[in-house]
């Protein structure tokens, strides 16, 4: 849940952008075989990481869509 206040809409899709474009960038100049560690899923490469965050975004993604949805009835 989103902390309570008033969040000002471009400036959300300002960071949200950015913070793609940033996890892209990384994405294209690291080496995806690489073990990172430390982790609560285990030894996992960056590649794996990157699935996870893909497939994790379209979750929310779909959340997203299901409340805009009820939200219009």
């Amino acid at each position: 849940m989103p902390e309570e206040g008033i969040y000002e809409r471009q400036a959300t899709i300002n960071k949200l952008n950015n913070s793609f474009a940033e996890f892209m960038e990384n994405a294209n100049t690291a080496n995806l075989n690489d073990l990172v560690e430390g982790l609560p899923l285990g030894p996992i490469t960056k590649l794996e990481i990157i699935h996870f965050t893909l497939f994790h975004t379209q979750r929310h993604l779909h959340q997203m869509k299901k409340i805009c949805e009820a939200l219009k009835r």
